[in-house]
């Protein structure tokens, strides 16, 4: 059975590691130039900021999911609390079924309790959740591009 809670940073860093890389691997397009690296010092500021939430998918107390948000108000409608999700991943013997949309289901309840009214959440051309995210109710109302322009 699986179970889904919001963990700290702390709890979720102890054990997310191998699943960042399997996700890395799997979606990340640019590696030459963008080697994953994440600014964890950036996390810990946002955590005791309160505008993190980690909700986290474990099976046995091993983690096979998560789902990261950041919880701001949106800065062009500053009255309008807002869930930017950062990442979300599942791993890929846990996709079967249903526990992607309880992982998204379980996020948004919570973000709703901490009174979040807007979430956003960005899927990958590539791995289109779509139509998981139209079923769950969420309106496809963006699209992002993004080009290299570095050296």
């Amino acid at each position: 059975m699986i179970t889904y809670q919001v963990e700290s940073w702390d709890q979720y860093a102890a054990d997310c590691a191998p699943l960042w890389v399997e996700h890395y691997q799997e979606i990340a397009g640019d590696k030459a130039r963008m080697p994953m690296r994440p600014d964890v010092a950036r996390f810990r500021r946002l955590e005791a900021a309160g505008q993190l939430q980690i909700m986290v998918a474990r099976k046995s107390g091993a983690m096979v999911g998560y789902m990261l948000f950041v919880v701001s108000p949106h800065p062009h409608y500053a009255d309008v609390l807002c869930g930017f999700e950062d990442a979300y991943f599942l791993t890929k013997s846990e996709r079967r079924g249903l526990a992607g949309v309880r992982l998204i289901s379980h996020s948004m309840r919570s973000l709703k309790a901490r009174g979040v009214q807007r979430a956003m959440i960005h899927t990958k051309k590539a791995k289109d959740m779509g139509r998981v995210l139209s079923f769950l109710g969420f309106d496809h109302t963006d699209e992002i591009y993004s080009c290299w322009i570095g050296d």
